[in-house]
């Protein structure tokens, strides 16, 4: 009783009080040329110092036009309508900034009485009598990631300040420890990122209504942030999060506008504890509120590094059906678009300690005359490959170690669209090129640390890998391995088709899994059972009733939701949405579509077979298995696939060991204590209630 008249008269509080309205800080234009910008990348953020401590400030690029050239669209016996679409008109930030380009930021009154959170330029303004500043860094160059916003691009309306002066200041952060490449973990101090919805909270609010929710966080947390998400109506809100460990209280209101992919309503720097978290609808409209929290927390971790692959993937901007056939082939001389960059979607990240982007492109020399090729996760600039000659092509390829405030802002959006961009290049209408992309991503196994007893009450996703079906198809293959305790134990596969392409049909995939003792040396599998494979149907179960089947698809559900609120809501953003299984969905058999499991290498290799058959439709399916020995680790080391497209011949999409670093790879053991952290959250991709099934997802437990 107690607890709900305390909720009761916080919620009339934040109704009733404006919690301290901030006004909006000047917003300031200048060229890159006048910041001493001009020439370098555009992998920036901004901070203002206010009320004692730096928080982050609003930066944007003025974009340049682009052409997105569809990696999907581009494969296989393509028609020339397949290749028409495959070119779309997009913006990203210059990949090298420009005299005259136009960058706009927030800024705060007075000079700074702190050093600021890393190295970069504090830049002071004078306008009408009043002094400013701004402090803008590189991305590599941030030691507080909280207290800095991501630049992105935008045309935004500023002030020209009088007087403007720039000084270097600040430290570098310390570089990341270095890493034993011949040794797998089993449990590691992570700090990590890790964002999830907050369920209660993201619904339907009637003017001056309120949705309250509670929330644990974990031990370890040193911060969190409460973000209002793309698919938020926009508006003016108020919020309240109350600790309940200390009796703590943060209030005031937050706007979020129309376009933006999110906006912070307030920092959490109380730790670990339960919180009430109220949303209010200050509007006097009905508003739709998509509410998200992202927390930063360092605990011990079971050892997880889980990879998103594609093939090595063939690019042809003509018809090679008609070239190959008939003998209709473009001429040399003409080209399609200029400032063209290839398009991967299927990047998806929701947690990570780390993250390694590895990037091969191989196009004709006249597609690449600066030698010089961009990397863009999203609109988020990542980085530049040089090129290497070899006879008439040009290679550029690398691998980029994504720095924490990069990693910080994929998290929080699942991965900004998920597309991984690469140029410019001059697309010709004879062009042949090859494309391959992967990214390793250390993380969490879940928020309550290592040995935990959540390890031993439900099944948790130890491991996930992602094969991207883009050579003549266009869908995801998730591959994950759930485990309670040490004793049960099950791998599910899922695929799901993108919808730029929604193709998955008469496809085969290959997945091989090996376990491994403490040596890494293999051991012995006998398969148990194999499930049907099932769709959505018309009539029957539910998904989310399906033991096994309903713990692997809710986060992927919700994933969904975030993309194709960025894709409505942030205008030149690459976004590719997929189609899942719905967990309030009905189930229903695949017929015709199946699940071989079997072994090979004498018994040491688990071979996962799916065949699609004639479904474009997403298909789910589960295999349940017994091991010999003492298993510790658990990898997926190759990947096989073909199509009807490829008349069924499979090729190796990736081979590789435990210790390669594009091989998803997890330890298996553990010893759960009674007590600790008791709510799974990265299961479903929302914190769940402790009563919740053990064997799956449903919303009916959702906090």
């Amino acid at each position: 009783m107690r607890v709900w008249l305390l909720v009761l008269v916080i919620t009339a509080l934040v109704l009733a009080v404006n919690g301290g309205k901030s006004v909006g800080r000047p917003m300031f234009c200048l060229n890159a040329s006048e910041l001493g910008l001009a020439g370098s990348a555009p992998d920036l953020a901004a901070s203002v110092f206010e009320q004692g401590r730096w928080r982050p400030a609003q930066i944007y690029i003025e974009p340049e036009n682009i052409t997105i050239a569809w990696v999907p669209l581009l494969t296989g016996n393509r028609t020339d309508d397949d290749i028409a679409k495959a070119f779309q008109l997009g913006r990203l930030p210059p990949p090298t900034l420009k005299n005259t380009t136009r960058i706009c930021f927030e800024t705060s009154r007075g000079v700074p009485s702190s050093p600021p959170p890393g190295y970069g330029r504090l830049v002071e303004l004078e306008h009408r009598g009043a002094k400013y500043h701004v402090f803008i860094a590189r991305v590599s160059d941030v030691v507080d990631v909280t207290a800095f916003v991501l630049a992105t691009p935008g045309f935004e309306r500023g002030e020209r300040p009088e007087k403007v002066r720039w000084h270097e200041r600040g430290n570098k952060p310390s570089p990341p420890p270095e890493v034993d490449a011949q040794q797998l973990p089993q449990i590691q101090t992570l700090r990590f990122f890790s964002s999830f919805d907050l369920y209660g909270a993201s619904t339907s609010l009637q003017p001056n209504s309120c949705a309250r929710v509670l929330v644990d966080l974990p031990p370890g947390t040193s911060v969190a942030a409460l973000v209002l998400m793309a698919g938020t109506t926009p508006g003016s809100y108020r919020y309240s999060i109350y600790r309940y460990q200390g009796g703590n209280l943060i209030y005031g209101d937050v706007t979020y506008s129309q376009g933006q992919r999110y906006v912070t309503a307030a920092w959490i720097d109380s730790g670990e504890g339960t919180y009430s978290v109220t949303i209010c609808n200050t509007n006097n409209y009905v508003a739709q509120t998509k509410v998200a929290l992202l927390i930063l927390a360092t605990n011990q971790q079971y050892f997880r590094r889980d990879t998103i692959k594609t093939p090595t993937l063939p690019i042809a901007t003509y018809s090679n059906y008609l070239c190959d056939n008939f003998g209709i082939c473009p001429r040399n001389t003409i080209y399609i678009y200029k400032n063209s960059y290839f398009a991967i979607p299927g990047f998806i990240i929701d947690s990570a300690s780390s993250i390694q982007l590895y990037v091969y492109a191989e196009v004709d020399k006249y597609t690449a005359p600066s030698g010089i090729a961009y990397v863009y996760w999203g609109d988020y600039y990542v980085g530049w490959l040089q090129a290497k000659t070899s006879g008439n092509k040009v290679i550029f390829e690398g691998t980029f170690h994504l720095p924490y405030t990069l990693i910080y802002n994929l998290v929080l959006t699942k991965g900004n669209g998920g597309v991984i961009l690469i140029g410019p290049f001059i697309i010709y209408a004879n062009g042949g090129h090859t494309v391959k992309v992967m990214a390793s991503i250390e993380r969490p196994v879940e928020l309550a640390p290592a040995d935990a007893s959540l390890y031993a009450n439900k099944y948790v996703r130890r491991l996930s890998d992602t094969f991207l079906f883009l050579d003549s198809r266009a869908f995801m293959v998730k591959l994950d391995y759930f485990q309670l305790d040490i004793t049960e134990r099950y791998l599910e596969i899922s695929t799901m088709p993108l919808d730029i392409y929604p193709y998955s049909h008469y496809s085969t995939v290959k997945l091989y899994v090996k376990f491994y003792d403490s040596s890494l040396n293999p051991l012995p599998i006998t398969v148990a059972t194999t499930s049907s494979v099932m769709t959505k149907g018309w009539w029957g179960d539910l998904f989310k009733y399906l033991s096994k089947i309903a713990a692997a698809l809710g986060i992927y559900d919700l994933i969904k939701s975030t993309y194709d609120a960025l894709k409505k809501t942030v205008q030149g953003l690459p976004v590719v949405g997929y189609v899942t299984l719905a967990l309030d969905a009905y189930a229903s058999a695949a017929f015709g579509a199946y699940l071989e499991a079997y072994t090979t290498d004498n018994g040491y290799t688990l071979v996962l077979k799916l065949y699609t058959a004639g479904y474009n439709d997403p298909l789910t399916a589960y295999v349940t298995f017994a091991l010999g020995g003492r298993p510790e680790y658990i990898a997926v080391t190759k990947v096989e696939y073909g199509s009807s497209a490829t008349l069924y011949k499979e090729f190796t999409a990736y081979d590789g060991g435990p210790l390669q670093s594009f091989t998803s790879v997890a330890y298996m053991r553990g010893n759960p204590q009674p007590g600790g952290f008791p709510y799974r959250t990265l299961l479903c991709g929302v914190q769940e209630r402790v009563d919740a099934p053990s064997d799956r997802c449903d919303s009916a437990y959702y906090r």
